[in-house]
């Protein structure tokens, strides 16, 4: 598992000075994602092969830079707001969570199910109940797949 790296001490007092920590995407940053997502998967290359120039992002770049600089030398955190999911939720090895209302779920389930991860979809819900023996690796799999099948079906 990856460790947690405290970057420095905070009081919830600090979180309300500066805001400087929350990235709110607009719908022109969630396309320029979608469209460098589709580039990529174009390039049919392993995620771990993926240059740059593989992924372009003009504008939404310099969000993603300053929420770097954030998790390095800030807080040690950021939140990305606006992403194509809300909701999310867990008991125990069952997670949930809503797609937004521009991913179609029946493409977002033939994805992941052509993909090898079975979910249960329930209208705009999406379940999993992983096995309690599932690895590391497998649960890296199941998120990227996950978020694999968001892009295409948004």
């Amino acid at each position: 598992m990856h460790k947690n790296i405290l970057t420095g001490e905070w009081k919830v007092s600090d979180l309300n000075i500066k805001k400087d920590w929350i990235f709110e995407l607009q719908e022109n940053d969630q396309k320029e994602l979608i469209d460098a997502t589709n580039q990529a998967i174009k390039s049919k290359k392993e995620l771990f092969d993926l240059k740059a120039s593989d992924f372009p992002l003009n504008k939404f770049k310099k969000k993603i830079d300053l929420a770097k600089h954030q998790l390095g030398k800030g807080l040690g955190f950021a939140i990305l707001r606006n992403l194509p999911i809300k909701n999310f939720r867990n008991i125990g090895m069952i997670w949930a969570f809503e797609v937004d209302h521009k991913v179609d779920i029946q493409k977002f389930t033939e994805y992941s199910i052509s993909k090898g991860i079975l979910i249960r979809p329930i209208n705009k819900t999406v379940y999993f109940m992983p096995p309690y023996c599932l690895s590391e690796t497998e649960a890296y799999d199941m998120v990227k797949i996950t978020s694999e099948a968001i892009k295409q079906a948004a």
